[in-house]
Formats: C-alpha cells, structure tokens, sequence
C-alpha cells in the first residue's frame, strides 16, 4: 500500500491537513519539556540529580525525544504543507523516515537500559555502585546513537528495499518493546518481594534508612514503568499498521487504504505524541525534577519581569530628557490649537445670561399684549 505524503494529499486530504496541524501543536510543547529536563541535568540547581548515574539514560532519552520536535516534527510539517499547496514532493522527504528510525529506536533502546538500571537498584542495592557508572552509560549511549545513525545512513541510501527495512523496522519494533515489557515485569516482582522482606523485620535504625531507600527506589522503578507502559500503548498501534500494511500491500479498495491510513497516521502521531509525555511524567512523579523545572521556570519569571521594569525606567528618563516631548494619549488635549476649544466657560455663561435676558423681555411684552387683548 502506497503510504507517501504526496499519495495521501491527492487521495485523501483531510487525512493529510489533520495530521499536519497536530504535528505543529506537538512541537513546540515537545522543545519546551524537553529542554527544561536537559537544562535541568546539565545545571542541576539543587546538586541532586546528576549523582545518579540514571540521570545520564534520562539525558539520552530526553535528548532524543527533543529532537523530534525540532527535525522531525517540523519536517513533517513542511512537507505535508509544501506537498498541499504545490501538489509535488518535497526533497526533505529522504530525512523523514531516517530521522524517526534513528530517533524511535534510541528511545526504546534507552528506555531498555533505564529498566536495567531499576532492575539492578531494587535486585541488588548494595552493589548497585559498582555495576553501573556514569562513564559505563556515557559509552552505552553513544553506542546507541552510533547503531541507529548506521541503521538510519543505510535506509537513506538504499531506498529502493524498502521491503527488507520495513521487515527489519518490524523486527525492531516487536523485539525491543518485548525485552521492555519482560524487564519492567521483573522489576515489579523484586519490588514486590523486597517490600515483604522489609515489613518482616524488625524496626531499627538500619531498617528505616533502608526503608527510605527503598521507597525512593520504588517511586524511581514506577515513574520508569509508567513511562514505559506509555510508550509501549503508543508504539503498539504503529507496530500492528505496519505489520498490516506489510499484509495487505497490494489491497485496491479504497475504503480499506482510507481505514488503513487513518490509522498509519494514527500510530505516527502517538509515537511522537510520547516524546512530549515524558518530560511530564517526571514532573509529576519525580520531586527533584519537579523542583528543577519550578526553579527555572521561576528564573524565566523574575527575568521577563526585571526586563519590563527596565523598559519601563528607560521610557521615563526618556520622557525627563525631553520636557517638550508629549504623548500621544496622555497630552493630546494640551497639544490641541486654542481653534479646537470653542466655548471656553466664561463665554458660555455670558451667552446663557444673554439668552434668560431675552426670553424674559419676550414674555413681558406678550403679558402685555395678553392684558391688553382683555381690556
């Protein structure tokens, strides 16, 4: 089945201008959290995010999911609204699929190692410091980013398989969030049973330092299975299309490509729908990056008002340099020629005298013509 931008815009271009505006929504929320998750661990304002190694996964991850808001998004964006109005293909069009395999599979691949790195935490806590390390994930993401970046040069520039990519974009697409769902399933059972290990002993120090310990591992392991539980519901849809567009490709009813695109587009704006979930979802679950992002958007606050204070300080001196400036609004009616005034006070009431004075003089001389009509 024939799925191209430029198919979709002659055939059904309600699917085409639908899919374009929510992709111009998506991005610019999807550079903002994003942003504040990578400005959060880069400065790290409290000094209690970057001591843990995790944090560095998170940064991969969130890095990732920021550039698809500002490529992929974009791009699509372009492309869908470049293909309407001039009715030909775009040259852009060669990135859009390169950039969301590489972008797509990074994701699930760190997402992958974030569910290890719980696993290992709640498994074996004590000798979590020396499994892992922030130099050993530094490695693993740059390894990721160097698989998927070869993966995406090859689909670019041998195009015309496009059966074979899709087969291994599939293989993908089920073998990855397989491991994820088997992993976090795992973690659920050594959280539940290290939580029965805890409640059986006895109460003393030792065990509520490491009761506090374990809770926070616990809110870290479900902050990680609710984002993973969200991206496996938003890429499942995008596996089962493709597998049934990879069926039904030489299927010529039309009502049946209408359905099947629909929900192509569908599955395409949950996956990058999930690259601007993620950054709330630690927001909410997570206190420290809840405090980072409250710090910064507090910064942005306190600048924007300290700029408008400034604004307004340099418009008065302004004004104070220049006596004989005038506002428009507040001086116009000083600026006004004295012909604009045309009854100053005095004058009306010269005017109103003069008036009362005359009728007064007419109604004597009709009282007198009344008196003498009777006589």
């Amino acid at each position: 089945m024939n799925l191209t931008v430029i198919y979709v815009v002659k055939t059904f271009p309600h699917i085409a201008w639908t899919t374009g505006i929510l992709f111009l929504l998506l991005s610019p929320v999807t550079i903002i959290g994003n942003g504040l998750v990578l400005i959060s661990i880069l400065c790290d304002p409290y000094k209690n995010i970057r001591s843990a190694p995790s944090s560095y996964i998170i940064f991969n991850l969130a890095l990732a999911d920021l550039l698809v808001g500002v490529l992929v998004e974009p791009i699509f964006v372009v492309w869908i609204f470049h293909t309407i109005t001039e009715q030909t293909e775009f040259i852009v069009m060669k990135l859009v699929s390169p950039l969301t395999y590489l972008l797509l599979g990074v994701s699930i691949c760190t997402l992958v190692f974030l569910s290890a790195d719980r696993l290992i935490a709640i498994r074996t806590p004590l000798q979590y410091g020396c499994t892992v390390s922030k130099n050993k994930y530094k490695v693993v993401n740059i390894s990721t980013w160097i698989y998927f970046a070869v993966y995406a040069i090859c689909i670019m520039e041998f195009q015309s398989q496009k059966r074979i990519f899709r087969i291994t974009a599939i293989v993908h697409v089920v073998t990855l969030p397989l491991a994820l769902s088997i992993l976090n399933i795992v973690v659920v059972y050594y959280v539940r049973i290290r939580g029965r290990i805890l409640t059986k002993t006895l109460d003393s120090e030792n065990t509520a330092a490491m009761q506090t310990a374990f809770n926070r591992e616990k809110t870290v392991a479900r902050t990680t299975g609710i984002m993973v539980a969200a991206f496996l519901i938003c890429v499942f849809l995008y596996g089962v299309i493709s597998t049934v567009n990879l069926l039904f490709e030489k299927e010529d009813g039309l009502e049946v490509q209408r359905i099947l695109t629909w929900m192509y587009y569908a599955g395409l704006t949950l996956i990058y729908l999930n690259s601007l979930m993620n950054p709330f979802i630690y927001a909410w679950r997570l206190p420290k990056y809840k405090k980072a992002f409250r710090y910064f958007v507090i910064q942005i606050k306190n600048k924007l008002s300290v700029s408008a204070m400034q604004n307004e300080r340099v418009w008065s001196s302004h004004c104070a340099e220049e006596p004989n400036y005038k506002c428009k609004h507040t001086q116009r009616s000083r600026e006004l020629p004295r012909s604009h005034i045309i009854y100053p006070p005095e004058i009306k009431q010269t005017i109103c005298h003069s008036k009362l004075e005359g009728i007064a003089k007419y109604t004597e001389r009709d009282d007198k013509t009344v008196e003498n009509t009777k006589l």
